[in-house]
């Protein structure tokens, strides 16, 4: 009689959807241990109380042998059999209808294949699709034979291919996100010994639409192999090759660089595949002889490409709007952007499908050594261009100087003397002058823009604009100046030492424009988008009639002419009162034009009251070219002895540089006779040319000089991590020298140490600057404690810390196998471009993965184990908390880069807090 049919199987119940990474497969698991998931597969198949617990081990090519349980189990079902358990080590179990042989032996029931569980993690998410993953088996010729398959609609078909065939529709619930089109052809399927082999050769499959992959995928129980390589071209950048492998948690990845081959660019950008998305990008620079600067090139789909472009325009040019000066109003436009929100659905990544160029980038004009400027670059999806620019020329010096006519009306002198005639004398003198003034200029031509916006996109409205302010001061009026004092006088020469008061009474004024220039395109409703050319501006004339009182110490040498020693006179303030008068007035204008047009200017008029900050011509000071020969010297006038006449003075020209009046009548020393020759060094006697007041340095003079000495502290503070070569430090004094106005500015290396020679006015020789001043001294020392401050705070947590390294560099903290953490006190929208490059690089420099750590005393007290150890873990720059910018704003645009920049790097953006800073996702800090 025939023993018990198998028992039916009971279908499972639908599986949940299982995410698109299955997990992985842990390997080393005891080859008897059931893991979980083979338990609870085990529990949905119904076997018979009456089969023994005892497993038979598969081994494909071989006899099938049982113990005495199941031997004697088979015994009694006689020629029928029934089920046996048999399991392939963690990859299939389950039962398995076998019988006895004539000859003692196992056997399966007919030629067809059965089937048991296939639970291999990879395959599992199949279930969802409707294809249950199994091992097919059988016995031929006493031997056990075994394929992988799926069982379609409880059907299992009798192909080795079967299961390969559904898999190559199933990608994504293989969580082989973005492969498309997957074919495999050369299979190899089978059960050889106790190893299931699935092999296939020549897969083929295509990712983000526009890379082509080859390559290789296998099974071996449970290990998985998945090695394939995508290629592609792409316009701009040539080839791009992919290397794509499966990661322990199933995903697909991979990750590659390309050299940039378009010309004037130098780089490289990075091609990485993940989460089913192809992402090509890269910041590279661009370089010539007038442009210099970091271009972001992105090759991705066109969506994705035209959100990223537009994220980097302006919102004026976003909105079309003209940006060199007010249009009039025109028709139907867009209207002017919101203020920038926090974005809400920014997609992942790219989308799949063909890839596009775009990129962007801020790069530096060099038009010349005053013509210097910013400009940004923007190129589309579609091939258009968008250049906005802003060009700041600096000019080193006034479109001309200030220009004095002093006229001395009088001048009158009395001394009293003591001493010996000729020889020594002290004497006290008094002095009062009356002089008319007129002074013309500075004439300056400041807050030059070269701005514009250039663009080949038919909604951005091209505009160019040349904008500067014009100022000319001028004054007219008469001053009285009274001094008094002591002298010596010795061998002629008088050393003064006095006070000096004076009064100002006259008319000052300035007239300042401030034009506009350029062209534009507007937006009509009728006509469409046309172009004109415009003149626009403001303009303002004002002047004030005032009263000015001030006063002086100074120390005059006043040499005769026979004299080597120089005239010289030195001053110091000490202080003035202007009282405005009665009478002040001023207009100012708009104009605006439009060239062509055939309209009469649009000017509007409007009051203006005088602005003393507008009034640049100095009053204090004559700017009056020194004497050059005898026939420009001015003669003194000079008190004779009681009852004598005075000796009238010479009659100075009107004109600057004219020769004095013939009828002017030489000055006679008191007791002289007339017609002899004036003794030297008597009062009246003449004095050298050339004299000139050396006045100590204005604020405004030494403003400029702390300003430029806290540059040059700035700049030695960044040569610490940026070094400079020669090159590079000469057109950073050269900006320098322009900014600030020095007159001499230069560099000279003295070993590893810079030495500046900075002149101004006044004058001084920094022989060696670093050494010299002590304020910059101070700010450095502080920037470099703050920095030390930093790593001490951050190393408590860090019991690897201060990692001395064979390269003999220092390595901040080391987390072995994890992270490898190097520590800045900066913010990173404060760094300099070449500052934020240098500190990304110096992770490939000096802290390389395999960097074997050196045997320090430190090392040997703290770590002795690491000594001799390479470096293994993933770069962290780790930085105080960063500040917080609106999303969309202008520096949070250069933060995002910043970002991006780091993550090409491979170099994670960590805080002293733990937060990790990710591109687009910190779009509001916490």
């Amino acid at each position: 009689m025939a023993g018990p049919a198998p028992a039916e199987r009971v279908p499972a119940p639908a599986p949940a959807p299982v995410p698109p990474a299955p997990a992985p497969v842990v390997p080393g698991a005891a080859p008897g241990a059931a893991p979980g998931a083979l338990a609870d597969e085990l529990s949905r198949v119904l076997v018979p109380a009456d089969v023994p617990k005892d497993e038979l081990a598969l081994r494909g090519g071989a006899e099938l042998t049982a113990g005495p349980a199941v031997s004697a189990y088979l015994d009694a079902k006689g020629k029928e059999g029934g089920p046996v358990r048999v399991r392939l080590g963690n990859t299939a179990a389950g039962p398995l209808t076998l019988r006895r042989t004539e000859k003692g032996g196992l056997d399966t029931p007919g030629t067809a294949y059965q089937w048991i569980p296939l639970l291999h993690p990879l395959l599992l998410p199949l279930r969802a699709e409707g294809i249950e993953p199994v091992l097919a088996l059988r016995v031929h010729d006493g031997l056990l034979q075994g394929h992988a398959s799926a069982r379609v609609k409880g059907r299992l078909p009798d192909d080795r291919r079967a299961l390969l065939e559904r898999m190559e529709n199933c990608t994504r619930a293989l969580g082989w996100l973005g492969v498309e089109g997957l074919r495999l052809p050369n299979v190899e399927n089978e059960l050889r010994g106790p190893t299931l082999v699935v092999r296939v050769s020549g897969m083929s499959f295509s990712l983000g639409g526009f890379l082509t992959a080859s390559g290789g995928f296998g099974i071996a129980n449970e290990i998985v192999t998945f090695d394939a390589v995508a290629r592609g071209t792409i316009g701009g950048l040539g080839q791009v090759e992919v290397p794509v492998s499966r990661g322990a948690d199933g995903a697909l990845a991979g990750k590659a660089t390309a050299d940039v081959k378009l010309r004037g660019f130098a780089g490289q950008v990075t091609a990485a595949f993940g989460g089913g998305n192809v992402d090509v990008r890269g910041t590279v620079r661009y370089t010539n002889e007038k442009f210099d600067g970091s271009v972001t090139l992105v090759a991705t789909d066109a969506k994705s490409a035209k959100e990223l472009t537009d994220a980097q325009l302006p919102e004026q040019v976003k909105a079309a709007g003209p940006a060199a000066a007010p249009a009039p109003a025109v028709g139907p436009a867009p209207a002017p952007a919101a203020p920038a929100a926090p974005r809400t659905a920014e997609p992942a990544g790219p989308r799949p499908g063909p890839r596009v160029l775009a990129g962007w980038g801020t790069v530096d004009v060099a038009l010349a050594d005053w013509l210097r400027g910013e400009a940004l670059v923007v190129v589309d999806h579609h091939g258009d261009v968008t250049v906005i620019g802003k060009i700041l020329p600096r000019m080193d010096k006034p479109l001309f100087e200030q220009k004095d006519y002093v006229k001395q009306l009088a001048r009158f002198e009395i001394r009293a003397s003591y001493g010996v005639p000729l020889v020594g004398n002290v004497f006290l003198f008094a002095n009062v002058g009356l002089e008319a003034l007129a002074k013309i200029g500075p004439a300056t031509l400041t807050k030059m823009e070269l701005t514009g916006t250039w663009s080949t996109k038919p909604e951005v409205l091209r505009s160019f604009g040349l904008t500067a302010t014009l100022n000319i001061s001028a004054f007219a009026g008469l001053r009285l100046r009274a001094e008094g004092g002591a002298g010596v006088e010795i061998l002629g020469h008088d050393i003064k030492t006095g006070i000096g008061l004076w009064a100002l009474a006259g008319i000052r004024g300035y007239v300042e424009a401030t034009p506009t220039i350029g062209f534009r395109e507007v937006a009509d409703p009728a006509a469409g988008k046309r172009g004109e050319f415009f003149v626009a501006g403001h303009m303002e004339i004002a002047a004030q009639p005032f009263l000015g009182l001030g006063g002086d110490l100074f120390v005059e040498l006043d040499s005769p002419w026979w004299s080597p020693a120089p005239d010289r006179r030195w001053t110091w303030p000490l202080g003035q009162l202007e009282y405005p008068l009665p009478g002040q007035f001023g207009i100012g204008a708009d104009v605006e034009h439009v060239l062509g047009s055939g309209k009469i200017p649009e000017i509007t008029f409007g009051k203006v009251d005088f602005n003393a900050e507008k009034f640049l011509t100095d009053l204090v000071n004559d700017h009056v070219p020194p004497k050059r020969s005898t026939g420009e010297e001015e003669t003194r006038g000079a008190w004779s002895a009681p009852g004598a006449a005075a000796a009238p003075a010479a009659a100075p020209s009107a004109v600057p540089g004219a020769a004095p009046a013939a009828a002017a009548v030489k000055p006679v020393a008191p007791g002289a006779k007339p017609g002899a020759p004036t003794p030297p060094g008597a009062p009246g006697a003449p004095r050298k040319a050339g004299k000139e007041d050396e006045a100590v340095p204005s604020p405004e003079v030494m403003a400029r000089w702390h300003g430029g000495m806290k540059a040059l502290g700035d700049l030695r503070e960044s040569s610490h991590t940026n070094p400079l070569d020669q090159t590079e430090m000469d057109a950073a004094l050269a900006d320098l020298r322009t900014r600030f106005g020095f007159t001499v500015l230069t560099a000279r290396q003295a070993g590893d140490r810079w030495q500046i020679h900075a002149e101004m006015n006044p004058k001084k020789d920094l022989s060696d600057f670093w050494a010299e001043q002590d304020e910059m001294w101070a700010v450095l020392q502080a920037a470099w404690e703050r920095g030390q401050g930093f790593d001490r705070e951050m190393s408590r947590q860090y019991p690897i810390h201060q990692v001395g390294l064979v390269n003999k560099k220092i390595l901040d903290a080391y987390v072995p196998g994890r992270f490898i953490i190097s520590h800045k006190a900066a913010q990173l929208i404060d760094l300099g471009e070449g500052q934020y490059d240098k500190f990304l690089d110096e992770f490939g420099e000096k802290y390389a993965p395999g960097t074997v750590i050196a045997g320090t005393p430190h090392a040997r007290e703290h770590f002795p184990k690491l000594q001799g150890r390479p470096l293994r873990g993933r770069w962290v720059l780790e930085l105080p908390e960063q500040e917080q910018f609106p999303a969309g704003s202008g520096k949070w645009r250069r933060f995002q880069a910043r970002l991006y920049r780091a993550e090409l790097n491979n170099v994670l953006v960590r805080d002293c807090n733990g937060h990790v800073y990710h591109p687009e996702v910190d779009s509001n800090f916490p």
